[in-house]
């Protein structure tokens, strides 16, 4: 259907068909709307649960129009841009889809880190440290770092990892150092800029949650926060370590497995 309709010169889509599929229906007005067919391709895969590349290999070479530049007669060219360029992200934001290869350059403070999280790692490891009940303990950082820092989320893979390793003490020590970083008072200043002020003068500010409020209100709507403060030192920080510990091929180069 998508790709008839990207092949065509006309810009209906199958104007007044029904289709039992309501996330059909959605997708062909979402069509209708954008003349960026990776977007409505992305729409696709998402909803159906299908591989994006898979489902462009089929679409790509269809396109033959764009609606402004059609009724322009304007030639068109599509022009690639890269991940960090399309998000204005830098190459340390890449932690998670680095491979060993020349696309994702760190820059020195961010390999100064790394050697930094080796040497603590080594450190823990000499040190024979003792953790009771480590998945009740894992849960509880996971916890708290979603409510003391907001949306700081582990990978799914490297939590089930964890899990079939909860005894291996290289696992529990990449927790071991999560733990310190939620926990240090450097990472807790910066992660307060998203929330309301402690106290009775500010139990009127902020925003509340429906159903069981967490333990800290955020000042005000998540979209609205800037930029600079969303992107705190102490949010940036998690999520790359959490980036680092779920590639892989990563984590072997830093931490030896």
């Amino acid at each position: 259907m998508l790709r008839s309709y990207y092949e065509q010169d006309g810009m209906l889509l199958e104007a007044g068909k029904k289709y039992e599929d309501r996330d059909l229906e959605t997708i062909c007005f979402f069509a209708s709307l954008t003349d960026a067919p990776a977007y409505v391709i992305q729409a696709v895969s998402e909803v159906y649960d299908a591989d994006f590349r898979e489902l462009w290999e089929r679409v790509k070479d269809a396109e033959k129009r764009k609606r402004i530049l059609h009724q322009l007669e304007i030639p068109q060219e599509t022009i690639s841009v890269s991940t960090m360029d399309f998000f204005g992200i830098t190459p340390d934001d890449m932690i998670l889809f680095w491979d060993n290869n020349e696309n994702v350059s760190f820059s020195q403070e961010l390999k100064t880190w790394f050697d930094d999280l080796k040497s603590r790692f080594d450190m823990l490891m000499e040190s024979g440290y003792v953790v009771e009940n480590p998945l009740y303990w894992i849960l509880e950082l996971m916890e708290y770092a979603d409510e003391n820092y907001y949306r700081i989320y582990t990978f799914s893979d490297f939590f089930k990892e964890t899990m079939e390793h909860l005894n291996d003490e290289r696992f529990l020590t990449l927790w071991k150092i999560y733990d310190e970083m939620l926990h240090d008072p450097v990472m807790e200043e910066a992660g307060n800029v998203v929330f309301v002020l402690e106290g009775p003068e500010y139990e009127h500010v902020g925003l509340y949650y429906f159903g069981t409020p967490p333990r800290r209100r955020l000042k005000t709507n998540w979209d609205m926060i800037n930029k600079e403060e969303r992107n705190n030192k102490a949010r940036v920080t998690f999520r790359r370590y959490m980036a680092l510990l779920e590639n892989r091929k990563l984590r072997k180069e830093i931490f030896g497995f």
